[in-house]
């Protein structure tokens, strides 16, 4: 059932530049709906993650407040899961490195996984091996058997990083964003 109707709308952090048109602007419905039967609400409309994520505007290290809660985290990570130089760590959705990069300081082995270009050059420059692709089984599948991610050349990529299964996987704020759910949990089995 309808539940409300918000037309065509830009995506949020789809920023143009200045003098863009703003009639050429990529618009999608923003519908929201309601299942009685199973009492699921939800937009009617999934917008291809390309289309999202390939150029994106949000980096997280622009936050201070994500910042010291990344480094926390990893210092917790190190103590609980006793991470050290032969223990691997994938983040999926990696952004800026902004988590990784705690590790990588501390020599632990890092490998971010981002779709957006833009995002993923940052960490590269930062020091933390990324691959700028979206993450799913197929992914996943290919990176376990070849070592190797799709992009060529992939800028920093260490193909030992993959020679193992990771000990800790961290996916923050990423779920919300998977249109293929099942695909992406497959991935990482």
């Amino acid at each position: 059932l309808p539940v409300l109707d918000l037309g065509l709308v830009p995506l949020a952090n789809a920023l143009l530049p200045a003098g863009s048109n703003l009639a050429q602007e990529p618009k999608f419905p923003l519908q929201l709906v309601f299942c009685p039967d199973c009492t699921l609400t939800q937009i009617t409309e999934t917008v291809p993650p390309e289309k999202m994520f390939s150029q994106y505007a949000y980096f997280s290290s622009y936050s201070d407040t994500m910042l010291d809660h990344a480094r926390r985290l990893v210092e917790e990570l190190i103590r609980t899961r006793r991470l050290d130089s032969k223990s691997l760590v994938v983040e999926i959705a990696s952004n800026d490195g902004y988590l990784l990069q705690y590790l990588v300081e501390k020599n632990i082995p890092a490998l971010g996984i981002e779709p957006a270009a833009n995002v993923a050059r940052v960490a590269i420059e930062r020091g933390v091996p990324t691959i700028c692709e979206f993450f799913g089984a197929r992914m996943a599948a290919r990176l376990m058997k070849d070592r190797r991610p799709a992009s060529d050349p992939p800028a920093i990529w260490a193909p030992e990083a993959l020679s193992r299964p990771a000990d800790v996987v961290i996916a923050n704020n990423v779920l919300a964003h998977v249109p293929d759910l099942a695909g992406f949990l497959e991935g990482g089995r």
